[in-house]
């Protein structure tokens, strides 16, 4: 049966016999032809795919290696930029760090001046007390020493004002008898 591709030889056939030699050498020669041709054509595409695919797998790695170059770069531009940038903030800190240190310490310092003035004057305010008390103590001693002599002259006056008394009450006596 005839396909649509391939032409019809049926007339020639009715007018040869059934075995025409030439026609059946013409017919291997065109499939043998034909034949070369597809395996040309096969062999070209092949080929051409082949170089094709080639040519991209060379333009698709030196693209992915360009790829790759660009991120090495990135990579190492990134990393030189964190270290800068770690050792930049590494000294801030250090500075804030020695900045802190020297509050803490002229605080230390405020505060140390200021317990020593605060004990100074709860030593000055006892020494005051205590000077205070001694001398008022030593005023009570002085006034109980005056109190006292004053209290023996009295007593002293006393006895003398009666021994004169007596006296003169003797005296008065005699000289009224």
């Amino acid at each position: 049966m005839p396909t649509p591709d391939t032409q019809k030889h049926v007339t020639e056939l009715n007018d040869q016999s059934c075995y025409d030699r030439d026609l059946l050498r013409q017919q291997i020669t065109k499939l043998r032809k034909e034949s070369a041709q597809r395996a040309k054509l096969e062999e070209t595409i092949e080929t051409k795919f082949q170089e094709e695919t080639n040519r991209l797998n060379g333009d698709t790695e030196k693209k992915i290696e360009a790829i790759k170059d660009r991120c090495t770069n990135q990579i190492v531009s990134l990393n030189a930029d964190f270290e800068k940038d770690k050792r930049r903030l590494e000294g801030q800190v250090e500075a804030q760090q020695a900045t802190l240190d020297k509050q803490k310490k002229d605080r230390e310092g405020q505060i140390l001046r200021e317990w020593e003035e605060v004990e100074k004057e709860k030593t000055d305010d006892l020494e005051f007390e205590a000077l205070s008390a001694g001398e008022s103590l030593k005023q009570q001693k002085e006034d109980a020493e005056k109190i006292a002599n004053l209290e023996r002259k009295q007593q002293e006056m006393e006895e003398m004002l009666m021994k004169r008394g007596k006296r003169c009450c003797a005296l008065q006596t005699c000289v009224l008898m």
